[in-house]
């Protein structure tokens, strides 16, 4: 088949420890057609240096967020196809190949799987609950939200950018409304993206920005395809604004995660009051998921806590 030329998005901020090991995983591709956009976010470090070192195309931005980073190889990416690479993880060398070998007729994203990776070397693979061609209902409810992991038809991303400022959670606003533009998904079984999960993770910092996640939860709710994706919408506000919430603030003080644990509480039963009425939260079998829905019905989420923190390694705050 064709093989049509694909942007990867590298946004780097001081990424020094592991950016070589993500641009050598790129390097060592199967697949010829590709560019690289490293896009540097003012990094302190000697990142910019090591990225001159490829055979890669170096831009640099005063910092402004991942999100500008990422927005900005959208404007300069050439290619027919954009995928994303965050500069402390890793692909396959057969990223590219099993990506692209996924494009099918009408098929607007092509999705594959992740190997999480901990500090400790232990990892998991996630598990997909639907693989194949699936639509856009069914992709809203099924695959991450993240954007690393996808390949993406320039065409359908059109004016949609991710929210600049800093903000937090962004992901969660930005790949619903691709989705909904790419109409057909694709899901394949391969797993070729290794997110590395480190303890000093953005995602893993416990401070004010939290709030940032309902904010964007309210930026989708305003959006012009929510009445035809209700369902679907708020499901991914349902999980995103209450247990995406709660596996947060877990490790907080009793206090603070109550006080927390009611705020998320009020946003749902404001945002989403019918959720017991909503086929995807209903159906959704997952332990944790299913028990939790469950046990927020009856005003009693929080006793989930301890056994959380159990199941999941400690954060080092």
């Amino acid at each position: 088949m064709k093989q049509p030329l694909v942007s990867i998005i590298v946004p780097v901020y001081n990424c020094e420890p592991y950016l070589r090991r993500c641009l050598d995983s790129l390097l060592k591709q199967d697949y010829a057609n590709f560019e690289v956009l490293c896009i540097d976010d003012g990094s302190k470090d000697n990142s910019a240096q090591i990225i001159k070192e490829y055979p890669f195309k170096y831009f640099y931005q005063e910092n402004a967020g991942q999100a500008a980073a990422r927005n900005r190889g959208i404007e300069l990416a050439n290619g027919e196809w954009i995928c994303f690479v965050d500069g402390d993880d890793a692909v396959n060398e057969k990223y590219l190949s099993s990506l692209v070998a996924g494009i099918k007729e009408d098929v607007g994203m092509v999705v594959c799987r992740i190997n999480r990776i901990n500090e400790d070397g232990k990892y998991n693979v996630d598990v997909m609950k639907k693989y194949g061609v699936i639509t856009a209902n069914e992709a809203l409810c099924t695959i991450n939200i993240g954007p690393t992991n996808k390949l993406i038809k320039k065409e359908i991303i059109g004016k949609c950018r991710f929210i600049e400022g800093k903000l937090r959670f962004e992901d969660i606003l930005f790949t619903p409304e691709l989705l909904v533009n790419a109409k057909k998904i694709n899901v394949i079984e391969d797993v070729l993206y290794d997110y590395y999960v480190r303890e000093n993770s953005t995602m893993r910092r416990f401070d004010k920005t939290l709030d940032d996640i309902f904010t964007v939860l309210d930026k989708l709710l305003s959006k012009d395809f929510y009445k035809e994706y209700k369902e679907e919408i708020d499901y991914i506000v349902f999980k995103n604004g209450l247990f995406g919430h709660f596996s947060r603030i877990v490790y907080f003080d009793r206090n603070t995660f109550k006080k927390e644990l009611k705020k998320a509480s009020d946003y749902i039963k404001k945002n989403v009051p019918d959720y017991w009425n909503n086929k995807y939260i209903r159906n959704d079998k997952q332990a944790y998921f299913f028990v939790g829905t469950r046990l927020f019905k009856i005003n009693m989420l929080g006793i989930l806590a301890l056994p959380l923190k159990l199941m999941e390694k400690r954060v080092n705050r």
